[in-house]
């Protein structure tokens, strides 16, 4: 009888740790981890960080999560979607209790897969990302270490990322 305990707490334990170890930080809410790391489509934004006096040398083409983008291109190499994603993964430090800094995303993901979509909205000038899937909305602070990434892979798709300062006869802006 004892044997049969063990076997079933041992059971428990291992689908309390798989269903963890599904999604891989509380970073990403609901099924957001699990469109990333597949999704059937992928969006990388060149994003607008706000109201900070940014003036760029081109039009707003659109919106992502209520900021506005100056370019979009379709990510469809499986193997940059899955180094963007996992770059996401490795980015998260903490999860904060609360959020005071500039938050002027600059880079946007926005990934589809069977229906379900998250928008991802990365500010690395203050250190935070905001996932956004299921109606809900969490922020975590990250390293930044991913940045060259994701501007590079927006060159790559011909889209100019948003600069992270202004310069004396530049166009960009910001923290």
């Amino acid at each position: 009888m004892r044997w049969m305990i063990a076997v079933g707490v041992m059971f428990m334990t291992l689908g309390i740790l798989g269903a963890i170890l599904d999604r891989p930080d509380p970073a990403f809410p609901g099924d957001s981890w699990w469109v990333l790391q597949a999704p059937d489509a992928l969006e990388i934004y060149s994003v607008d960080p706000g109201p900070e006096g940014f003036e760029p040398p081109w039009p707003h083409i659109g919106e992502v999560a209520g900021f506005q983008t100056y370019a979009k291109a379709e990510v469809r190499d499986r193997q940059t979607q899955g180094k963007l994603s996992e770059a996401l993964l490795g980015e998260v430090v903490r999860h904060p209790t609360q959020f005071t800094k500039c938050f002027a995303p600059r880079h946007a993901l926005r990934a589809e897969r069977d229906g379900k979509v998250v928008t991802v909205l990365i500010c690395f000038s203050c250190g935070y990302m905001e996932v956004r899937a299921g109606g809900k909305v969490v922020r975590s602070v990250i390293r930044g270490r991913s940045k060259p990434l994701f501007d590079e892979t927006l060159r790559s798709l011909g889209v100019t990322p948003v600069p992270d300062q202004a310069e004396p006869g530049s166009a960009g802006a910001g923290t």
